[in-house]
């Protein structure tokens, strides 16, 4: 799948939430309100047999009564019904679809699963799900959620195969004003998997970096390609609870390969929600003004090495800054940068020269 083909699904300029429920409080109307309040600017279309309209807006009986063509449909209806609503859906020209479905989960749906794919691959569709909460982009004030939890624009994106753990960090983030770029749950991943994710998520501007929840990977190739590629511009965390005592090696292989491609696995909720707080909090350095303070010559210069060959450069030591830093350097110790406290530096040497390189004009960071 390329990257453009989930341009309808992440961006789309109309979406349509289908549903038959009569109920004022169904999914469908939560999913209404929620983009009419999130100020979602595009058409918001919703069809319902049952009503006239759903949560203040027209409704129509129909997928083929639409005024225009959605870019993004969203099913609430039973997945029993997503097969001819799907056709409708293609037929009318949308060309992504969000299945969000309260059904139990572990049911056999393979025939059925097969059959929707069918009837979206014969008109180009693609599907998210299906799933029980949605997803949400709150830059482009999109929240295709059935939270009732209000979100918060930021520049991590968060990907998961469950609901629960969604809502958990949606909740986590709103308590703490601790905003996302993107907030996806997967689901079943019918269609749309997380290498689809990973392809897009790398190349979206608004994302800084990425956190994944996985259970289970079903194409590990084409993950592991799509890591790969995300973690060369952003960071990728990972929260992948351990298998059976019967299942280590395979646990060893997986953390030996997501290491390879240069992702990072944390072991808890607890690491999980403190790598959003540590990515959201943090800023952006600047490539050229950088201090490395040390107690070893030879680690400095290797640091030193990996900066530069990321594209970073050391700052100069100021005039100021040097005589400051003078009676702080060992003698026969060179004042230069890398700065080198030497082997015997202490806590109060250390800070002391810290604040003064930080003072230092020419210092971004240290």
């Amino acid at each position: 799948m390329t990257v453009h083909a989930l341009k309808s699904m992440f961006n789309p300029g109309s979406i349509a939430v289908i549903g038959r429920d009569p109920q004022d409080d169904s999914s469908a109307a939560l999913l209404v309100r929620n983009l009419i309040d999130a100020g979602f600017k595009g058409a918001v279309l919703p069809v319902n047999p049952h009503r006239h309209t759903v949560s203040g807006v027209l409704a129509y009986r129909r997928i083929a009564s639409l005024p225009e063509t959605p870019d993004l449909a969203i099913l609430t209806t039973p997945l029993s019904e997503s097969v001819d609503l799907i056709s409708d859906l293609g037929a009318k020209g949308t060309q992504a679809a969000l299945l969000i479905s309260q059904e139990p989960d572990g049911q056999d749906n393979a025939a059925l699963q097969q059959r929707i794919l069918s009837a979206a691959q014969s008109c180009g569709l693609r599907i998210l799900g299906p799933d029980r909460l949605g997803m949400a982009i709150p830059a482009r004030r999109l929240n295709a959620t059935v939270s009732r939890t209000p979100l918060i624009q930021g520049a991590i994106s968060v990907v998961t195969q469950s609901s629960t753990m969604m809502h958990a960090i949606i909740h986590w983030g709103h308590l703490r004003n601790i905003g996302f770029s993107h907030l996806i749950s997967l689901g079943d991943q019918w269609d749309v998997d997380c290498s689809h994710l990973l392809d897009y998520l790398a190349r979206e501007a608004q994302t800084r970096a990425i956190l994944l929840y996985l259970e289970n990977i079903a194409n590990p190739r084409q993950f592991l390609s799509a890591a790969r590629a995300a973690a060369r511009v952003k960071p990728v965390i990972v929260l992948k609870p351990h298998t059976t005592r019967e299942d280590r090696i395979d646990e060893a292989i997986f953390d030996a390969a997501i290491g390879r491609v240069g992702l990072l696995r944390v072991d808890s909720m607890e690491h999980w929600f403190n790598a959003v707080k540590a990515l959201a909090l943090s800023q952006p350095l600047p490539k050229d003004r950088l201090f490395i303070l040390g107690n070893s010559r030879s680690v400095g210069l290797v640091a030193g090495d990996l900066l530069t060959r990321a594209g970073g450069q050391l700052a100069a030591l100021s005039p100021s800054a040097r005589e400051q830093l003078g009676p702080l350097i060992p003698a026969g110790y060179a004042l230069e940068n890398p700065v080198d406290l030497g082997d015997r530096a202490g806590f109060a040497t250390y800070d002391r020269a810290l604040d003064l390189l930080l003072q230092d004009r020419a210092a971004a960071a240290c």
